[in-house]
């Protein structure tokens, strides 16, 4: 370039700072509206409870919306930065950031318990997260639970008897408590083994070191929440509603369990088994503020025994009892669920849900405008350095760069704090909206009479 024409360049960049300082400040103008309408997103997520795919309500008109401005803004003469490209900016991060707080693509959550499932959809993307798992920290296994093992008989009589005479061994051993995962809402024929369960039961509550006995319940879902089905009328009066908790999980739209409801919204008394015992070996269990517990299995899995074992074995091995929490449930295909961590017994789930809790380390959500304030900054980034005429390659790599810089620091947040920052959504959001820009930039250079980028965006 000739040196007379240096000067000319140098006061064509001014205008453009200026230009863009212009922008920037109506962008923060902006922003305090988009602060508010972000602040609804924690509103609309709880109004949507298991059923994500409802924000398509809202993320379809937006799309619309969007699409027309980016359509008028390719087809202007002279592609500006300005307020087509400022107003479109905050509604594409509002959908993205709807869509992350309602975690849309995962569709739905189902409950699901003993011999209920949910087959596994190929397009969820639940599973691309899971990475989060590998730098989540595990602790020790509490040394005070252990888990036995019971297989089912063919009649009601049969499982009950094995199970009073399971818990009178508890009591031989000073075991600290049992819990049940078995529904008793089917009554026996014969009522004298009702009776007997019952005496067992009563007999360990009144020991001078009381021995709880708490038992799952079936349930009949209902919207977002359950409804507890009742329980054999001849067992009501040893297993009160105080020692009933639900034994369910939520499963997402891949089919695998990440979390365990706590209570749900408006029934807070219909709590899970694992909240109860939890409780009970520690009072001072801290609860998520919403209710759902993603838990973390812990190093290694619990000790566990089956029945015949305890009941053939020596005193050496019913010792593994002693001072110890017994959870009692089925080792079986039926009662197994896929997880993060493969698939799981439900009883094995619930002990993770109970070491999660008295522990205080389960995973927790970023909050809402974590998403919405890296998708704003990344995006708006992307579209100053479009406008400053950034070759393609050159912001192709940046936002690589970026991206990397946000995966790391979602893996500290993780390994430290075992926050789950959901990168889905800002990394989508962040190319789908370069790539948005390099088509506008491409349509410009085929139209003839268009100026060059840098022209182009400030006239």
């Amino acid at each position: 370039m000739p040196p007379e024409e240096l000067p000319n360049a140098t006061a064509s960049s001014k205008p453009f700072d200026a230009e863009l300082r212009q922008d920037l400040r109506k962008s923060l103008a902006l922003a305090f509206p988009t602060l508010l309408i972000g602040m609804s997103v924690g509103w609309l997520k709880d109004r949507m409870g298991n059923q994500p795919g409802q924000a398509l309500w809202i993320v379809i008109p937006g799309i619309v919306l969007l699409s027309l401005i980016f359509l008028r803004t390719t087809t202007r003469r002279k592609l500006k930065l300005g307020w087509p490209f400022l107003v479109f900016l905050p509604i594409y991060v509002l959908i993205f950031s709807i869509a992350a707080q309602s975690s849309l693509l995962d569709w739905k959550r189902s409950l699901i318990g003993y011999e209920k499932t949910v087959p596994p959809n190929f397009l969820a993307l639940n599973r691309l997260g899971d990475w989060h798992y590998w730098f989540a920290t595990e602790e020790p296994a509490d040394k005070d639970l252990v888990i036995v093992w019971l297989k089912p008989h063919e009649t009601v009589e049969e499982d009950r008897l094995q199970i009073a005479d399971l818990i009178q061994l508890a009591q031989s051993n000073d075991a600290k408590g049992v819990a049940l995962d078995f529904y008793f809402e089917d009554g026996a024929e014969d009522k004298d083994v009702d009776n007997l369960l019952c005496e067992a039961v009563d007999s360990a509550a009144k020991r001078d070191n009381p021995l709880p006995v708490f038992v799952a319940y079936n349930y009949k879902p209902k919207e977002d929440r359950l409804d507890p089905l009742p329980i054999d009328p001849d067992l009501k009066s040893c297993f009160p509603e105080s020692n009933r908790g639900h034994m369910v999980g939520y499963a997402e739209w891949d089919g695998r369990v990440r979390s365990v409801p706590l209570y749900f919204q408006g029934v807070r008394e219909a709590e899970s088994l694992s909240l109860k015992i939890a409780r009970k070996l520690d009072p001072q269990v801290k609860v998520p503020t919403n209710g759902l517990l993603q838990f973390i299995k812990p190093e290694k899995d619990f000790p566990a025994i089956t029945y015949e074992e305890l009941e053939q074995g020596s005193d050496e091995d019913r010792a593994i009892l002693r001072s110890r929490f017994i959870l009692v449930g089925e080792n079986s295909e039926r009662d197994s669920f896929r997880t993060p961590y493969g698939t799981r017994p439900g009883l094995a789930v619930h002990a993770y849900a109970i070491q999660s809790l008295r522990h205080n380390h389960f995973i927790t959500r970023a909050r809402w405008w974590i998403s919405l304030l890296m998708i704003f900054l990344l995006c708006y980034l992307m579209m100053v350095l479009t406008a400053r005429a950034v070759g393609n390659l050159k912001l192709i790599l940046i936002n690589l760069a970026f991206s990397a810089l946000i995966v790391g620091i979602a893996i500290i947040a993780m390994y430290l704090w075992l926050t789950w920052i959901d990168l889905v959504y800002p990394l989508l959001a962040t190319w789908v909206f370069l790539i948005a820009l390099l088509v506008m930039r491409a349509v410009r250079k085929r139209k003839p009479g268009l100026t060059s980028d840098r022209q182009g965006f400030n006239s």
